[in-house]
């Protein structure tokens, strides 16, 4: 298979489905202004929204209270939704056309071995999500251990990792992005194999760091400055998706019938000892060129 299609059929496809988002957006921001233009705090979200200095969550609980007002619950709001996105031929173009490229790369991933011996049993990985990361990481062999394919996609050292103004990128924002902003949340989401990584991480940092809850060393809520109280979040999220990549990488090296060049290890564990594989590679049948 040709890499650089296959490159270019995942980034367009992405890019369908990135301005189907758009304009359903659009349409949901269009429909919620109509019901809310008689409500009486029609006037009072118009001006907040004026000031660049309001806060953005007071204007989105107004809003709800003026739907509220006008007697729209969240079950007629999701049926309207639906309604004005099956009016709208631009939105239903692009979900045809998503579907078709969707459809051509599931057709390109059932030739990977890396796609069918282990991104396939993963929960959370869709056909587009895998295409896009397999599409960045692109020879596995570029990554001689598992911390360089964490650096890559912005999950070693959260210091070093971490994009600030002035400071070239030492990592693949596209790639972080992809990894912590999508696969992260469909992980925790749809229970993937590797959300017990994430479970114990929460429950570790809640006696090791109460402050990254919001909460005092005695359990308390800190009602105080404190540490914003999705640190705990985050912190457990990049951790599950670093054991992940140590998997993936595995996987990477497996696929191209290669042993990798040293062992993952356990990464909550002072002393990395080797861990059994979440998700082991495993192609059961020869693949179909």
């Amino acid at each position: 298979m040709n890499m650089d299609n296959f490159k270019l059929t995942t980034r367009s496809v992405k890019s369908i489905q990135e301005t189907r988002i758009r304009i359903g957006n659009s349409i949901h921001g269009s429909m919620v202004e109509e019901l809310i233009r008689d409500s009486k705090l029609y006037d009072e979200i118009r001006q907040m929204r004026k000031n660049k200095k309001a806060n953005r969550k007071k204007i989105a609980l107004l809003i709800k209270k003026a739907l509220i007002e006008v007697g729209k619950s969240k079950e007629q709001l999701e049926s309207e939704f639906k309604l004005r996105k099956r009016q709208d031929p631009f939105y239903i173009d692009l979900l045809k056309l998503e579907k078709v490229g969707i459809k051509i790369l599931e057709g390109d991933l059932e030739k990977m071995p890396l796609y069918l011996g282990y991104c396939k049993q993963v929960r959370g990985l869709g056909a587009l999500t895998s295409a896009q990361l397999i599409a960045i990481v692109g020879d596995m062999t570029r990554f001689p251990m598992p911390s360089s394919l964490w650096h890559y996609f912005g999950v070693g050292d959260p210091n070093e990792d971490k994009l600030s103004k002035g400071k070239e990128a030492t990592h693949n924002p596209k790639g972080k992005a992809l990894l912590l902003g999508v696969i992260a949340e469909n992980f925790v989401k749809l229970r993937s194999q590797y959300r017990v990584i994430y479970e114990e991480r929460k429950v570790r940092t809640l006696k090791t760091h109460p402050e990254w809850h919001n909460l005092n060393p005695d359990g308390t809520k800190n009602e105080g400055k404190n540490m914003h109280p999705r640190h705990a979040e985050k912190d457990a999220r990049r951790v599950m998706m670093k054991r992940f990549l140590c998997e993936f990488w595995r996987a990477g090296y497996l696929a191209k019938g290669l042993m990798p060049p040293c062992n993952p290890y356990i990464l909550n564990n002072p002393k990395h000892h080797l861990d059994p594989d979440i998700v082991s590679y495993k192609l059961e049948k020869p693949i179909k060129q």
